[in-house]
């Protein structure tokens, strides 16, 4: 009898010290991983683990019956991932205690705010936002700072950033999202680690809201974005390594960036309605430099100035006419084995032609058409990658629609024909003498027929009536 009353005492000793522990805040460390896949095993956490508010390990809520998760409402920080899943819940208050996680991501999770999350101080991974239809802004992520992976925004609702206070994150990707029409709300933003991906948002117009961006230590890269009208907004940015702007089908302007200094590479390309390129009037060296199939592009002078360009390729840009600017000349006249000039409209049509503009008033008229000579009949040994005498290879031109192309016998050519939009609307391997082009159901206008066999690379001019 001594004995049991002695363990009974015992057993209502431990019970009092637990609750004690639960009310003067001891933590208390669980170990996971946790998965549930039921509302019934969420809220049995708190039952299993009344004082834990430490998770050491990942915790999985996945279930689509699964709409509270206050079980969770001690928990204060999470090592491991917090990855939510196709459940039904509309907020996430439950996690309203959580300071710190190593990564957090919420897919296709119903949630309305994101309130829940608002003592969070860090991620030191990823933090996912992705198919959240709901979620409209970043309201409640107002302690958060610093994500040290990828903050990654995915086929949400989100129309602006605000209720953020990021300062810096590795990666910033924004992909898929048709509501977002510009970057409003992330005006804390100064770092961004590694780079930042912005692709196929349909309704972005700029870049607004970016501040107090001053640096990215690797890539910009903005895709498939079909109303980005401006890369206005980033005006503060001063080193980029490597910028790539490719079809944009909208984009007019590139006239964002006017305090960067440094960047590695630049490539436009494939955006049909780019007109001018003004944005970069302080960078100080480009080591490549890549302007290709931008149909109206006609103004590159934010390179008319006297700073280093290591390579570039200049080509197919159907309005561009002015390519002798200071750094392209400095170029063509460094390195000339460096620069690739084709395609363009008269003027910048081959780099021939630029490098005679370049040399202005340093060569007679006579002199320049000396080297035109020159260059063509290089060129018809079919050795140098530029452009060939249009009469030489094409007839008629211009033409009604269907063109002939004479061709060396016995060699296997491929032929593309691109539009001034640079997308290609003909395209066929022949290996035959005279070979017809057929475009006529395509729209009057200038086109460009590239010729690539074992003899060389020809772009030639057409011209459809």
């Amino acid at each position: 009898m001594t004995n049991q009353i002695f363990t009974s005492k015992l057993k209502v000793i431990f019970f009092l010290l637990t609750l004690l522990a639960s009310k003067i805040g001891v933590s208390q460390t669980c170990t996971g991983p946790f998965v549930f896949s039921t509302q019934s095993e969420v809220d049995a956490f708190i039952i299993d683990n009344p004082t834990c508010t430490q998770i050491i390990g990942d915790v999985f809520i996945v279930g689509n019956a699964i709409h509270s998760v206050e079980a969770f409402h001690n928990i204060e920080s999470i090592q491991g991932v917090l990855y939510i899943e196709g459940t039904i819940l509309n907020n996430v208050w439950g996690f309203r205690n959580v300071r710190s996680v190593y990564s957090l991501q919420l897919i296709n999770v119903p949630v309305f705010n994101l309130h829940g999350f608002i003592n969070l101080q860090n991620v030191d991974f990823d933090f996912i936002l992705a198919g959240t239809g709901n979620l409209t802004n970043l309201a409640g992520l107002y302690d958060l700072h610093t994500i040290g992976g990828s903050f990654i925004v995915s086929g949400t609702s989100i129309s602006n950033f605000s209720g953020s206070r990021l300062i810096s994150v590795g990666y910033f990707n924004v992909i898929g999202n048709n509501n977002i029409y510009n970057f409003n709300g992330m005006e804390y933003l100064t770092t961004i680690y590694s780079g930042m991906s912005v692709i196929n948002n349909q309704n972005l117009q700029n870049f607004n809201g970016l501040s107090d961006l001053s640096t990215i230590n690797g890539y910009l890269y903005i895709r498939g974005n079909n109303n980005l009208i401006s890369t206005n907004g980033m005006n503060s940015l001063l080193s980029v390594k490597d910028i790539t702007m490719i079809e944009n089908p909208s984009l007019v302007h590139v006239d964002g960036f006017p305090n960067l200094n440094e960047a590695n590479s630049l490539s436009l390309t494939f955006n049909p309605n780019l007109s001018t390129v003004s944005g970069f009037n302080n960078l100080n060296r480009l080591e490549y430099l890549i302007i290709s199939e931008n149909g109206s592009l006609n103004n590159i002078s934010a390179f008319n100035r006297n700073f280093l360009v290591g390579f570039g390729i200049i080509t197919y840009n159907l309005s561009l006419s002015t390519c002798h600017v200071v750094s392209i000349c400095n170029l063509i006249d460094r390195a000339p084995h460096l620069i690739t000039i084709v395609g363009n409209a008269t003027g910048c049509w081959s780099k021939s032609e630029v490098d005679a503009q370049c040399m202005g008033s340093m060569k007679s008229d006579d002199n320049v058409q000396k080297g035109e000579d020159n260059d063509l009949n290089a060129r018809s040994n079919f050795k140098n990658s530029d452009v060939y005498p249009i009469n030489k290879l094409l007839s008629p031109n211009p033409g009604n629609g269907i063109f002939q192309v004479k061709l060396s016998n016995d060699v296997l050519s491929n032929l593309v024909v691109i539009n001034i939009q640079g997308q290609a609307v003909y395209s066929a391997n022949q290996q035959q003498g005279i070979v017809n082009v057929d475009i006529s159901t395509m729209p009057s206008g200038i086109y460009m027929l590239h010729i690539q066999n074992e003899e060389g690379n020809f772009i030639i001019k057409m011209i459809m009536n």
